[in-house]
């Protein structure tokens, strides 16, 4: 009975470490800088963005709630949506255009550079119909 419980322990702690390291932009960051200078570049890159995630963290949840105590007032509201529309509209506005212009600029690029570095997945990948358009 014993046993059971140590393969039922092992079998969530392996399923909540899958489900906690993603593959984020962070962690393939930390990953090529281990795989270029070793473990310790690796350690230091995870180190800095924990140390991040705390203070932007620590930031929200400590000055969040002095600086909007009163989320549900409508003038509040409406000056955060004023903000965001500002920041927002124009960011795609000038993401559309660009998209319109040059549509397959992205594609032609990354089409044009994969499989030229020795760490591209494109090496390692069967060469098929399948795999490139």
């Amino acid at each position: 009975m014993f046993v059971s419980y140590i393969h039922v322990l092992l079998a969530a702690f392996l399923m909540g470490l899958a489900a906690a390291a993603p593959m984020g932009p962070v962690n393939m960051l930390a990953i090529r800088r281990g795989v270029i200078g070793g473990w310790r570049h690796t350690f230091a890159c995870g180190i800095g963005s924990v140390t991040g995630d705390l203070i932007l963290f620590s930031l929200v949840l400590l000055g969040g709630h002095y600086l909007f105590s009163d989320l549900s007032n409508p003038t509040l509201q409406t000056i955060l949506a004023v903000i965001g529309v500002i920041v927002l509209l124009p960011l795609g506005i000038y993401f559309l255009v660009r998209a319109v212009k040059e549509p397959l600029r992205a594609f032609t690029s990354a089409r044009k550079n994969a499989g030229t570095k020795p760490r591209s997945p494109n090496i390692w990948s069967p060469k098929s119909p399948t795999v490139l358009p």
